[in-house]
């Protein structure tokens, strides 16, 4: 979808591998689950956070109380809850793409 929609994409199959990925390349937002193979999205998160501090990500998840658990902080700019509807997905891509992430609040929300 994000391709017929104009974007380019890269995909990867491991948090290990969006690491290496990013090593590479500049994206103006990483895609991450929170469910991988290897990490955690929210592990992901941190690592690239820590890495590149302006990082925009996009993280998907179908146990948002996970994210929201006593001392779990969240590297993310916007967490969407799975199942998500299509236009939902697109108009939160075309906002962080916009925004960079910047003044989105609460990641949860």
């Amino acid at each position: 979808m994000l391709a017929l929609d104009g974007h380019a994409i890269d995909m990867v199959e491991s948090g290990v591998a969006a690491l290496g990925a990013l090593e590479r390349v500049k994206f103006d937002l990483v895609i991450i689950d929170y469910n991988m193979p290897g990490m955690n999205g929210d592990q992901l998160a941190s690592r690239i956070k820590a890495l590149i501090p302006t990082q925009t990500i996009l993280m998907f998840t179908a146990q948002p109380q996970v994210l929201t658990s006593p001392g779990n902080a969240v590297s993310v700019d916007l967490v969407l809850s799975k199942p998500c509807d299509i236009q939902q997905f697109r108009a939160a891509v075309e906002k962080l793409l916009k925004t960079g992430g910047e003044s989105l609040g609460n990641p949860l929300d």
